[in-house]
C-alpha cells in the first residue's frame, strides 16, 4: 500500500490560516459568482466549480465510445452541445 505523503509544516499553516478566514458564507458567495461567470462562458470558472464537484481526474480520460452511448435527449448532453458547459 502506497503511503501517503506527509505535509510540510508551512502548507498545514497555510490550510489552517485560508480554513480561519474563509467563512462557509464566503465560500458560497465565491461558489456563486463562479457559477454565474460559468454561465457565461468563463472557462477558469468552469474548471474551479468541476474541480469541486467532480473532482480532478486522475489517469486516462474517458473514452469517446462511451460518450457515444449517451442518449441524444439527455439535457447534459443537449447543454454540452450548446457550450453551455
Amino acid at each position: 500500500m502506497a503511503q501517503k505523503a506527509m505535509k510540510r509544516p508551512s502548507e498545514t499553516a497555510y490550510m489552517r490560516a485560508m480554513n480561519e478566514t474563509v467563512t462557509v458564507e464566503d465560500f458560497r458567495e465565491i461558489c456563486e459568482t463562479a457559477k454565474v461567470a460559468a454561465k457565461n462562458g468563463d472557462a477558469q470558472a468552469r474548471l474551479f466549480l468541476a474541480a469541486f464537484l467532480c473532482g480532478i481526474p486522475r489517469g486516462a480520460s474517458p473514452r469517446l465510445s462511451l460518450l457515444d452511448s449517451i442518449d441524444e435527449d439527455n439535457a447534459l448532453m443537449e447543454a454540452l452541445k450548446e457550450g453551455k458547459l
